[in-house]
């Protein structure tokens, strides 16, 4: 089979040099190895680029959720005049009506509101604001 074209007169000649150019062509197998080694760690670079993608598109998400859920929060004591409060001891939230700086809870459950943080009476605790 001739792998090459040239005018009659030149064909042994071409002949020659193709059959030259076969015989020293040998493989590396070490830059084979190289090479599927490098084109194998392209690979996990690439899909841990776009894992790390998707995780931060994630937690943008997440995040931009939580905040329009807070800003939705915000709105809506706000038009019913509430602010929210957490109680760390018993480690719940509450709402109540707004007006006050510092809110207390005394061991039966009463709410007050002053606009000091000084406690109001014996046996109340402070009651945290949430912005």
């Amino acid at each position: 089979m001739r792998a090459f074209l040239a005018p009659v007169e030149k064909e042994a000649l071409a002949g020659s040099i193709w059959e030259q150019m076969r015989m020293s062509l040998h493989f590396d197998r070490q830059s084979e190895n190289r090479t599927s080694q490098l084109a194998g760690a392209a690979s996990r670079t690439v899909s841990g680029t776009a894992s790390d993608i998707a995780n931060i598109a994630a937690r943008s998400r997440r995040t931009r959720e939580a905040i329009d859920g807070d800003i939705a929060r915000r709105r809506s004591n706000a038009t019913l005049g509430v602010v929210d409060l957490a109680d760390p001891e018993r480690g719940c939230r509450i709402s109540v009506e707004s007006g006050s700086d510092y809110y207390w809870v005394d061991r039966r459950g009463v709410i007050v509101g002053t606009n000091t943080d000084t406690v109001p009476a014996v046996g109340f605790r402070a009651l945290l604001q949430l912005s």
